[in-house]
Formats: C-alpha cells, structure tokens, sequence
C-alpha cells in the first residue's frame, strides 16, 4: 500500500514531511532516491518535483537541518550529475546479490529495463570517465577491469560448473553452451589449440587440469572418451547399452544412437565410407561388452560405419 506512511504522516504534520512519506515509499521500493523529475505516484503526489524542490532549497540553504538529515537516511542524491552512476550501481548491487559476481554479459537487461552489460562493458573500456568513489565502489563490489582476466573468469566458472556436473571437462563438445548461452565447447577448443602451439598460460593451464581436463583427449580419442561418458550415463539409468535406440540422444545432446552403431559396424568389421575395412580395437570391444553392448541387435544387417557425430547442444 505505497502512500500510506505518508497519509498517516500527513494527519499529523506538515506538508513537507507529507512528501518525506512519498520519498520514504520510494526509496523502499527502489533502493535509492533516483526519481524521475516526472515521476507521480499512485496518489497523484508529484514526487520528482518534490525531490528536485529539495535539492535546490537545499542548494539556497532553505532546507533545514533536521530535513536534510532525513533524507541523507533514505539515499538521497543531492548531485545530479551522480545520478547516473549511483543508478549504475544499484543495478551492479542486485546483479551480484542474485548471481555472485559482476562478469555481466553484454546483452544483459536487468528486470528494469537497465542496460546494465553494455554500461559495464563501456565502463571497463574506459575506467576513466567513471569518478575516483565509484571506481572505488566497483573495486569493493569485486570488478574485474581487465578484459582478459575477465575472459578466464569467465571461463573458469563455466568449466567448474560442468566438471562438478559430470566429473571432469572431457566431456565438453566443440558445440556445447551453458544454460546461459555461454559458447564453452568453442572457448576450449581455442585453448586445446594454444596447448597445441605450446602458447597456453602454465597457471591457466593448470587450473584447468586440476578439474580434469586432458587436452590431448581432443579429436578421435576425444571423441571415444565423450562416447563413454555418454554409455556410462545411460548404463547408470537404463541398465546396459542392448537397449539404445538408434534414434536416442541423451540430455546432454549427444547423439549415442547414432554412435552405438557406428561402433557396432566397427565391431563387424563393416566398410567405411572410403571403401577401407576397420575394426574395433579389442580394448574397446571389452569396454563396451561390460556395458552390456548388443552387436548384432533383432540379426539386422549392419549398415556402413560413418565417422561418429556429436550434435550441437
């Protein structure tokens, strides 16, 4: 019920503090006292007008102490030229209460309608335009000004959070996203390349194999280790492999129909596409005979074996 404080006070005093109650309602509801000088409330009090009347009979030195100590309590801005970076970091405030952190994206809008990761972005860009206190206050709030180190950041968080998942990062496909839209199967294959080209960060690397990522598990053996990553899922839910269908693709977006059969064509020794004769290395064929692999399912005749395919999540 916005106003009521208000009302109650306006029974009992005068006008000015009438307006307080409005500011009052506000600042509880908002954070701070950044009113529109438009703004109006429910009960047609034109409190941004009341506010801007406040900062000039304070200016003029009307306003009288016990006033401006009231105000003071509930966030007012006495500056107009703060306004803009105190809205900024209000919206900063409840992003980092709700998600931990400040790596904002750049297309993100807060529930206001703020463009709080294009105004963050601009800021990191260049730090100087931004005032020595809220330079301050950002510091405080855990900014990262370096773009690079906010790239790792970013990274990093997003492999920890796939590795406490699934056990480790090996399991990560060139198309694989996060919930949030974050490209962590691109970023990694960038960085397979730098350990690659010997250029990878030692640190970096090591933060990385610390949440059991094997960059040397890319390509074909990468691609035996997600497929069993992928078996040993369904196994833990459904049994034993004799029952995939050729058509399954789990949650995560792997297509394991699609690749029990080609590892079952292998098995039979089935021609690939450029007309050679593979087979399944007996390790393999062990591995997969503990899952309980069927390799010749109904007696169907085997179809030709094509490279195993990982979907885009």
């Amino acid at each position: 019920m916005a106003g009521i404080k208000a009302l109650t006070v306006k029974q009992v005093t005068s006008a000015w503090w009438e307006g307080f109650g409005y500011a009052r309602d506000y600042f509880e509801t908002h954070g701070d006292l950044s009113v529109p000088s438009g703004h109006v409330t429910e009960n047609g009090f034109r409190l941004g007008q009341w506010v801007l009347n406040a900062r000039q009979h304070r200016r003029k030195g009307w306003l009288r102490p016990e006033r401006v100590a009231a105000l003071d309590g509930i966030g007012m801005v006495w500056n107009t030229t703060d306004l803009p970076w105190n809205r900024f970091l209000q919206e900063l405030r409840i992003y980092r209460k709700e998600f931990g952190h400040l790596r904002v994206p750049q297309a993100y809008v807060s529930p206001t309608g703020y463009a709080l990761g294009s105004k963050i972005n601009t800021t990191r860009s260049q730090p100087t335009r931004a005032p020595a206190a809220v330079r301050a206050a950002l510091d405080e709030l855990g900014m990262i000004w370096d773009t690079r180190d906010l790239a790792w950041q970013e990274l990093f968080t997003a492999c920890q959070e796939y590795a406490q998942e699934h056990g480790d990062l090996n399991g990560v496909t060139a198309g694989w996203k996060t919930k949030t839209g974050y490209t962590l199967g691109t970023r990694l294959k960038r960085y397979r390349s730098k350990w690659q080209q010997g250029t990878i960060d030692p640190a970096e690397l090591t933060s990385l194999a610390d949440l059991g990522w094997k960059p040397e598990l890319g390509g074909k053996a990468g691609s035996w280790v997600r497929f069993l990553a992928a078996a040993d899922r369904y196994v833990a839910q459904r049994g034993s492999l004799r029952t995939v269908r050729k058509d399954y693709v789990g949650e995560e977006g792997y297509p394991l129909g699609r690749n029990v059969m080609y590892y079952r064509n292998l098995k039979n020794g089935t021609k690939t596409k450029n007309g050679k004769r593979t087979a399944l290395p007996p390790d393999r064929v062990r591995a997969l005979n503990e899952r309980g692999m069927s390799w010749n399912p109904c007696g169907r005749r085997n179809r030709t074996a094509t490279s195993p395919r990982t979907r885009r999540a």
